[in-house]
C-alpha cells in the first residue's frame, strides 16, 4: 500500500485569521461606544462646572444699570418691569426676557438691553409721546404716528387735544396707509406743531371730524370755533393769519365767534356777541 501524504487544511487557518480580524474590530467598536458616552459625560460635567462657576463668580456680578431715554417712566417702573437688580450675574441673565417685559409696558414703544462686560447693564428706552386722545367709545392715547398705545388714565396728561367722530376702523386705515379721517386730523395737529403757526397745536381742544361736513376745531384763543373742512388745511392755515390781521383794524370785532373756511372762496366770520 502506498501511504498518501496528508496535507494541511490552508482553508481552515485561513478562516481561523479572519475570525481574529472580526474579533479585534469588534473589541474596538466595543471600546468606542463605551467611549463616547464616557466623553459626552465628562464634558458635560466640564461644561456644567464653567458654567456654575462663571454665573457665580463675584467679578461678573452688576454693578451698573444705565437707563437711557425715559421722560415719563421712573427708573423703579423699569427695574420693576424688567425684573433685574443689582448683584445678580450679567451673564445670568436673559436679555430677550427682559426686553419682551419691557414691552409690555404701555408707554414703551422700542426697548434694547445691552450686556456691557463685567459688570454693566445699559437699557435703551424710546418712549410712546402722547399726542391726542381719541374718543372711539372710551378715551384712548395716540402717537404722533396715529397708534393707539393705551386707554387713557387719571395719571396720564390731560391738556391735549381730544379727537371725536372717529371710529376704530379710521385708526386701522390710516395703519394700513388708506385714506382715513384720521389722516386730516394728524395734518391739522402737525400744522398746528410747525413754529409760528397760526393755529397753535398747544391752542387746539378739541378736533370733531363731522363725515359730512369735514372738521371743525374749538380753541383755547380768540377763536372759538374754526370749521376747515375738508382738504387745502395749509392754505386755510394761511388765510386764517390774514384775517387776523384784517379783524385787528375792524374796531367793532374784538373776538370772533366762529371762522367757516369750509369753502375757500365763500369764507363766513361770526364775531362774538359783546
Amino acid at each position: 500500500m502506498v501511504n498518501k501524504e496528508i496535507k494541511k487544511n490552508r482553508y481552515k487557518k485561513k478562516a481561523l485569521k479572519i475570525n481574529g480580524r472580526m474579533l479585534k474590530q469588534i473589541k474596538r467598536l466595543f471600546c468606542i461606544i463605551v467611549l463616547i458616552p464616557v466623553v459626552m459625560v465628562s464634558m458635560g460635567c466640564i461644561f456644567i462646572f464653567s458654567h456654575d462657576l462663571v454665573t457665580q463668580s463675584n467679578y461678573f456680578s452688576i454693578k451698573e444699570i444705565k437707563i437711557i431715554g425715559l421722560e415719563t417712566i421712573s427708573e423703579e417702573d423699569i427695574l420693576k418691569n424688567a425684573d433685574i437688580e443689582k448683584g445678580m450675574n450679567i451673564l445670568s441673565i436673559n436679555l430677550s426676557l427682559i426686553r419682551k417685559k419691557l414691552l409690555a409696558h404701555p408707554w414703551i414703544g422700542t426697548v434694547d438691553v445691552e450686556r456691557v462686560i463685567p459688570s454693566s447693564i445699559n437699557i435703551i428706552i424710546s418712549e410712546h409721546r402722547a399726542f391726542a386722545i381719541a374718543d372711539i367709545g372710551d378715551y384712548f392715547l395716540i402717537n404722533e404716528k396715529g397708534q393707539i398705545f393705551k386707554k387713557l388714565a387719571s395719571s396720564d396728561p390731560s391738556n391735549l387735544p381730544v379727537i371725536t367722530g372717529l371710529e376704530l376702523k379710521d385708526i386701522d386705515d390710516y395703519q394700513a396707509g388708506k385714506e382715513s379721517y384720521l389722516k386730516s386730523v394728524m395734518d391739522i395737529l402737525n400744522l398746528g406743531k410747525k413754529t409760528g403757526s397760526t393755529l397753535s397745536y398747544k391752542k387746539i381742544k378739541h378736533i370733531h371730524v363731522d363725515r359730512e361736513l369735514g372738521l371743525s376745531l374749538i380753541l383755547d384763543n380768540n377763536m372759538k370755533t374754526v370749521k376747515l373742512g375738508f382738504s387745502d388745511y395749509s392754505k386755510k392755515f394761511d388765510r386764517i393769519k390774514d384775517i387776523l390781521i384784517c379783524s385787528k383794524k375792524v374796531k367793532q370785532i374784538d373776538e370772533i365767534s366762529v371762522i367757516d373756511l369750509s369753502n375757500l372762496n365763500r369764507i363766513v366770520i361770526t364775531p362774538a356777541k359783546t
